[in-house]
């Protein structure tokens, strides 16, 4: 069997942390109120200028940061370089990383390299060996700043590997795969250390090994727990895996709802695979992909907002007997959100909602009848519209013409009800077993009142 393709995995973590740079320096280029620390600043800097060589890093972290001072990154790499002087490990690699990437100094790789070789010489462990080592690694890897050197490389991403520094672990990994032979299994280790580590990628990869079968007897169950653990850490491939393989019943017994919230937590994250099983199983009817995607085209988190079709699928899902959709499609039908206004649908489905015990569907439904929300209340399909509704305590409805056959049959808290000028015809059994009703108001304008209107009160 050949090998699984990791390269799409790598391309996609690459982009994701290209993306969370880009947001750091963003937020770097904020305007930061520094007046609650000017005088720990000032304090650091009388220390820094005595040539107290933390004190200067920690002036240069203060000047990056913009903590107790206007942002300054010039002055935060000439307080690093003071700081280097006296071999402040954290300063090297600070200096080091401004010198890779241009920033506060004129971008110079090979100065970087130099702060990071000095940065890793250490007898002694400390917080950024483990990175310094990882940096010398890559740039060997890659000839930047030094000659390319792969052995160089691949003897930095040892030692920061076994410094605990996860990306190198990885990089090992790979490098041991890619040799082959007996280096399978010393690949396999690294793998599995960098995965019990937290690696999302390292964890995919073995669960790619498993799910076919690459260097371990295949076991689809294993194969979904590595997954499982990714997509904890919120990979968007590996939620998809996950719910591909309880929808399917791989690796354990299908489950269509753990499915779904995996589907649901991958589209969240931009994955588009999701997004179209998503649809595809709201277009079989499935009732909470339609709620779903309701959400996501509502909160346009992964693609553009649009609230018509977030309204659509809403509706798909309250027309399947969902409480909570009814109640959303009721808002949106009141408030004229995705769709026109539309007061009779919305206590429609407001009352849907509050048949089945939603006390906020309880309470729009009351409040539309005592403020008169439903001037046009007659639409004959809507005879039975709140029979039987127990939460409505008073009526009133000055504009309506027609009070629809059993209209208020057995609202049994009804105390009060007062009708308008207009109404005209009172329909058979409108508040029979109304039994708490003690107050009602109706106009000179009624010519009919059919049989049973007041029935068993």
């Amino acid at each position: 069997m050949n090998k699984p393709d990791y390269s799409e995995i790598f391309s996609r973590k690459l982009e994701e942390m290209t993306k969370l740079n880009e947001q750091l320096q963003a937020k770097k280029k904020q305007v930061i109120d520094y007046e609650p620390h000017l005088f720990l600043f000032n304090s650091i800097r009388k220390k820094a200028r005595r040539g107290k060589s933390y004190s200067q890093c920690v002036l240069a972290d203060m000047y990056y940061n913009g903590i107790g001072c206007e942002k300054n990154n010039e002055l935060a790499a000439k307080w690093y370089e003071k700081s280097v002087m006296k071999n402040n490990k954290r300063a090297q690699f600070r200096i080091a990383q401004m010198y890779e990437i241009g920033e506060g100094v004129m971008q110079d790789y090979t100065k970087a390299f130099n702060f990071y070789y000095k940065c890793a010489d250490s007898e002694k462990i400390h917080n950024y060996l483990g990175y310094a080592e990882n940096k010398i690694g890559m740039m060997y890897e890659n000839g930047v700043g030094i000659e390319k050197d792969m052995q160089k490389a691949f003897d930095y991403y040892l030692k920061a590997a076994e410094h605990n520094n996860i990306d190198a672990m990885l990089s090992i990994a790979l490098m041991y795969e890619h040799i082959g032979g007996d280096n399978d299994k010393k690949a396999l280790l690294w793998y599995d250390k960098a995965a019990q580590s937290g690696s999302d990628i390292a964890q995919i990869v073995l669960a790619y090994k498993y799910e076919y079968g690459d260097s371990f007897n295949q076991d689809y169950e294993e194969a979904l727990q590595w997954y499982q653990k990714a997509a904890l850490i919120g990979n968007d491939h590996a939620q998809f895996k996950a719910a591909w393989m309880y929808e399917n019943g791989i690796g354990t017994d299908a489950d269509i709802d753990k499915a779904l919230k995996y589907y649901s937590e991958s589209a969240d994250n931009g994955n588009e695979y999701a997004l179209k099983r998503l649809c595809e199983l709201s277009a079989s009817g499935n009732v909470s992909a339609h709620e779903i995607l309701g959400s996501i085209y509502e909160h346009g988190a992964v693609i553009e907002n649009d609230l018509g079709k977030a309204f659509a699928y809403y509706k798909k899902s309250a027309d399947s007997e969902c409480t909570d959709m009814q109640y959303k499609v009721a808002y949106m039908y009141d408030n004229g959100i995705g769709t026109e206004i539309d007061k009779s649908k919305a206590l429609e489905y407001y009352i849907k909602a509050a048949d089945s015990g939603n006390t906020a569907a309880q309470y729009m439904t009351g409040y539309m009848f005592e403020h008169d929300e439903l001037v046009t209340y007659g639409d004959p399909s809507a005879e039975t519209l709140v029979k039987g509704n127990d939460w409505i305590m008073s009526v009133q409805m000055p504009g309506v013409k027609y009070v629809p056959d059993y209209c208020f049959d057995s609202c049994e808290r009804l105390e009060s009800v007062i009708i308008g000028p207009a109404l005209e015809d009172i329909g058979k059994s409108a508040f029979n077993g109304c039994t708490n009703l003690k107050r009602m108001v109706l106009p000179s304008s009624l010519v009919e009142i059919s049989d049973n209107v007041f029935k068993d009160l």
